[in-house]
């Protein structure tokens, strides 16, 4: 066989995007799906349209090392100090775990801080001669109640060349964490690839761990449960090949990583001047890998179009092949790596395929089709072979005023999305270009829904390649009228839906498991269809967007309109089955328009059951997020449904209602964890989706960018509220207090330590001005506290108003009153508690008198008056958080409380905004920010 090279080069141009065909099914002897190219397309989401040769997971790769300690692990030993005075630590076996205590015996200086101390141990044990490349990181599971600092990594004893400045004959430390002290047990994954270790020469020879207390302890206590080592390779030994998020130069790519030696192969019909752009990638240093690029031509000789040894696992190789001799060929495209080792890791990064249409005319981005013969029992958007591209006739004198007749159905395609208008059901079908083996949502005139319909009449309003528009009349036999709409596309996941006036109403039938109702103030509603077992509709509150969580969980819609008198409500399914779903989206639209987008990507939402076997432990779910954003669950807090947004890391905060925990939701890299305990339990469902952006690609389009897509950036400016959003202070003097302004850390943390040292007459000043800042914070409370107790009078008032007028809401109207009048009651019940700005007064100048002269009493007067300043911060800190979560109940309640009555449905608006603007702009004590 002949093989010709043609040149790779490094391409420094953009290519403008083209229209994608995919599904063609090739008739010939090779039975392999045949890719066509107009629009990038992107390989690595076409990984089952390719033939797999060879790639396999070796049977010699490494496995993962684990030390169990609840059995004998004698080969684990403690490291000797090299100063003679100080001790080993001294490892005891219990139950479960490797007890290491740390003692006075255990003393090591603080480097550069005389007098100061810490505990500090290390044990470690002799390895294999492993090399350190085979291995990514270190796993460790611990638990301790005492005052610990860190633990970390420590590598290759040695008394020749030791770290200097530690007393351990150890030659590098390694990666590093601060330990968790509330007695739970946690894992700690070390990563063997820590930038500031000292390399070496040889093999891995010892692994050492190392571990302190916070200083000038005299006592701690760490339990070690196991060690484990992870090889660099297990996260791909589950399989050959497969598609995984890689990061390289900061850049995180959709990357298609092989075994090697092996190849995959696509059939690809190549467009003109075509080209495939991809990132070479490794996952060793030490192991070289050759990557290969070949083409052959469909009856025709193998060319290699590169063929390159890499080696750089820090950056992408990226490179660009010459596909335009190629153009218009169909081709077997060929993506081949092999190296010295059998199984090597491998990356293909982002593999795409794009080109240029021969004619001269702009790059269309959105198409309509005729597809030439009407649809007659079920759709085929992958059959395309005898359709028909409509394209603009342009300005010429012959084509004015001439309309286009289809000889077909309609289909209007973009990047993203695929609508089909069905003729002969009258419906207009819609697809995601990430399977358009699937229909994703419906639309059909509500008048229409539950009548043979059929589409009549279609008309080209706008065919620019850029955007196309199409007005399509809708019809049955029942009714004269004939009803139209005008569908509207762009080259985003958008379609605008223009109602004719006597089109009441709009369905949109879809596969929903959850509908939700976002709110950016307070907690979004959460509608699951499940909850309503004898409930065939939910009338629900109408805002200007809804979600709509597609069964699968890869896909979500996103539905917006125009602010007006729209009524909206769900239609749930009949059918007996598991899930049950939400049928349809049924809106009477008020004469406006309607806007649908389609969001796509590998679990772009995650629905999690909250098992009781999750309480107080750190849970690494099965779900990763596709891509950065604002992700965010609902979890049972005090008894209310709390949002939370996943933090990038596991941190302790505290809440004025629940204390000091955990946060229970966070990410580690793109790993979703969970910490759930009394205060926050598992209970129910946890559903993580995403409204708003944080470090979001320019390529993902979130829900909040549809909306400002569609209604425009000053509707949304309301609807956000970013102002609304922005915690209000309680600090006097902005930028000067070192300390978070409250009662306990400043009598605590500041006027304590100056009494004790007897310095309150030295530093009256800082004295004054402290007491007046608690004046301060305490008297912010109060107002907060007052407009709660406001709220609930108001919306006391407008409930017995309007039940005066709504007898036969009685238990709506019973529900709303016991929710406000919870806000009463807690006032009540902590009153005595509160205290009043008199009393407060009345602390802060016997606090300030103290400053006067020196007296052996003002150190337990102090103490005394602290704990009154406490007292009364405490108070005021516990009630302004419970009254902002019985607001937001208020506010969820009034949502779900209305669903089987409609008649309810104006009242429980109405009650929802008054929540809305109470809880606007909460105090810091109430919820976090950005809540």
């Amino acid at each position: 066989m002949i093989r010709t090279t043609i040149r790779a080069f490094t391409c420094l141009i953009v290519l403008p995007a083209v229209s994608l065909l995919f599904g063609f099914t090739d008739t010939g002897p090779e039975q392999q799906t045949l890719l066509i190219a107009e629009m990038p397309l992107y390989l690595e989401e076409y990984l089952d349209a390719a033939h797999i040769e060879g790639l396999k997971v070796p049977d010699d790769a490494l496995k993962p090392v684990e030390w169990r300690f609840d059995e004998p692990q004698p080969d684990w030993k403690p490291a000797k100090p090299i100063p003679a005075e100080l001790e080993a630590v001294k490892p005891v076996r219990v139950d479960d775990a490797l007890r290491l205590p740390l003692t006075v015996e255990n003393r090591a200086l603080v480097p550069g801080l005389v007098g100061v101390i810490y505990l500090l141990g290390v044990i470690y044990v002799e390895l294999p001669d492993w090399k350190l490349e085979d291995w990514a990181y270190v796993e460790i599971r611990a638990r301790t109640r005492d005052p610990m600092r860190d633990i970390g990594l420590i590598f290759n004893y040695t008394e020749e060349d030791p770290i200097p400045g530690i007393p351990f004959a150890f030659y590098t430390p390694g990666d590093r964490t601060p330990l968790v002290t509330d007695g739970t047990v946690q894992t700690y994954r070390l990563s063997l690839d820590w930038p500031h270790m000292r390399s070496w020469e040889g093999p891995w020879t010892h692994l050492g761990i190392w571990f302190n207390s916070k200083v000038n302890e005299e006592a701690v206590t760490l339990d070690i449960l196991s060690v484990s080592v992870i090889p660099k390779e297990a996260p791909y030994a589950d399989a050959p090949v497969g598609v995984r998020n890689e990061i390289r130069d900061n850049i995180y790519k959709r990357t298609i990583f092989t075994h090697t030696p092996g190849r995959l192969e696509y059939r690809l019909y190549t467009p003109q001047a075509g080209r495939l752009d991809v990132g070479l990638g490794v996952l060793r240093e030490d192991i070289p890998v050759t990557f290969r690029i070949t083409a052959t031509p469909k009856g025709g000789d193998v060319i290699t179009l590169l063929e390159e040894t890499y080696a750089d696992r820090e950056h992408w190789g990226q490179r660009c092949v010459d596909l335009s001799a190629l153009s218009g060929k169909t081709i077997t495209l060929s993506l081949e790596a092999d190296a010295e080792r059998a199984g090597t890791v491998a990356f293909w990064a982002a593999p795409t395929i794009s080109g240029t249409r021969k004619a001269e005319r702009p790059i269309a981005n959105t198409l309509i089709w005729d597809t030439q013969s009407a649809f007659v029992d079920e759709v085929d958007l992958r059959d395309r072979a005898n359709w028909k591209v409509v394209v603009d006739a342009g300005d010429h004198p012959a084509s004015y005023g001439r309309e286009y007749s289809f000889q077909g159905d309609v289909v209007v395609e973009n990047e993203h999305m695929a609508a089909v208008f069905w003729s002969g059901k009258g419906r207009v079908l819609i697809y995601s270009k990430a399977d358009l083996s699937k229909k994703r949502v419906e639309f059909v005139p509500l008048q229409l829904k539950a009548k043979p319909a059929r589409i009549t009449n279609c008309r080209i309003l706008q065919n620019t390649g850029d955007e196309a528009a199409v007005e399509i009349s809708f019809s049955a036999k029942e009714t004269e009228d004939n009803l139209s709409a005008v569908f509207s596309f762009g080259k985003k996941q958008i379609v605008d839906i223009k109602p004719s006036e006597n089109m009441k109403g709009i369905s949109l039938p879809g596969p929903i498991e959850y509908g939700v109702i976002p709110d950016f103030i307070a907690d979004d509603l959460i509608f699951d269809p499940r909850k309503y077992p004898s409930m065939t509709t939910l009338q629900i509150p109408s805002g200007n967007l809804f979600l709509g969580l597609l069964k699968g969980q890869n896909n979500m819609l996103v539905v917006t309109w125009p602010k007006g008198k729209q009524q909206m409500r769900l239609v749930l399914d009949n059918e007996q089955r598991e899930p049950r779903l939400i049928e349809s989206i049924d809106f009477d639209n008020d004469g406006k328009s309607i806007y649908l987008a389609l969001l796509d990507a590998p679990g772009i939402w995650h629905k999690e059951e909250l098992k009781p076997s999750y309480l107080e432990k750190d849970v690494a779910i099965n779900w990763k997020r596709p891509f950065p954003a604002k992700w965010m669950t609902q979890l049972y807090e005090d008894g209310v449904k709390t949002t939370y947004r996943f933090r990038e890391s596991k941190e302790d905060i505290w809440r004025a209602t629940i204390g000091n925990y955990i946060y229970p939701v966070w990410f580690e890299g793109e790993r979703a964890f969970y910490r759930l305990g009394k205060k926050i339990p598992p209970k129910g469902e946890s559903i993580i989706y995403f409204l708003e952006r944080k470090g979001t690609p320019v390529s993902v389009s979130t829900p909040v960018d549809i909306m400002k897509e569609t209604l425009g950036r000053q509707a949304c400016d309301t609807i956000l509220d970013i102002p609304g959003r922005k915690l209000r202070t309680h600090h006097r003097r902005s930028g000067e207090t070192i300390l978070g302004a409250c009662t306990c850390r400043f009598t605590e943390r500041v006027l304590q330590p100056v009494f004790e040292a007897g310095e309150e007459v030295e530093k009256n000043e800082l004295v004054e001005e402290t007491v007046d800042d608690m004046v301060f914070f305490v008297t912010q409370h109060g107002e907060r506290i007052d407009e709660y107790q406001a709220f609930a009078h108001d919306m006391m008032s407008f409930l017995n108003l309007k039940r005066k007028s709504n007898p036969d809401l009685k238990p709506f109207f019973d529900s709303m009153e016991s929710i406000t009048k919870e806000i009463l009651q807690e006032y009540s019940r902590g009153k005595e508690n509160l205290k009043t700005l008199d009393y407060a007064d009345e602390l802060a100048r016997k606090t300030k008198d103290l400053t006067q002269k020196k007296d052996p009493q003002n150190l337990p007067t102090f103490l005394d008056i602290g704990e009154k300043w406490r007292g009364m911060g405490g108070a005021q800190d516990e009630l302004v958080g419970k009254l902002h979560s019985i607001t937001r109940n208020l506010f969820q309640q009034a949502g779900y409380a209305c669903v089987n009555q409609p008649q309810a449905l104006e009242i429980a608006e109405e009650i929802r905004r008054r929540c809305r603007r109470c809880l606007r702009n909460p105090d810091g004590f109430e919820i976090w920010p950005d809540y």
